[in-house]
């Protein structure tokens, strides 16, 4: 029963470190996108103003969808192994 135990939980805290992983690394993108268009200075012409929002729309947008998808994802896998091991 506690090899059981044990495999089960390490499946469950590896998924969910691979999660963490995937969630903060698409937050770093964004974030190394928004300080890199920060540190840039002023003086934007109107193009390149509406080319940075759509920059750091899209990267928030994948954020987003990886924290969506990875929290399904991540939840179906765990129900996975809490019925194939017991």
């Amino acid at each position: 029963m506690g090899n059981k135990l044990l495999l089960r939980w390490g499946c469950i805290t590896l998924i969910g470190i691979a999660y963490c992983v995937v969630v903060l690394w698409s937050s770093f993108i964004f974030l190394l996108n928004y300080s890199n268009i920060t540190n840039m200075g002023g003086g934007f012409i109107s193009p390149q103003c509406l080319w940075f929002g759509e920059q750091l729309q899209a990267d928030f947008d994948n954020t987003i969808l990886s924290s969506l998808l990875g929290f399904l994802i991540c939840t179906s896998l765990i129900l996975f192994v809490f019925k194939k091991i017991r």
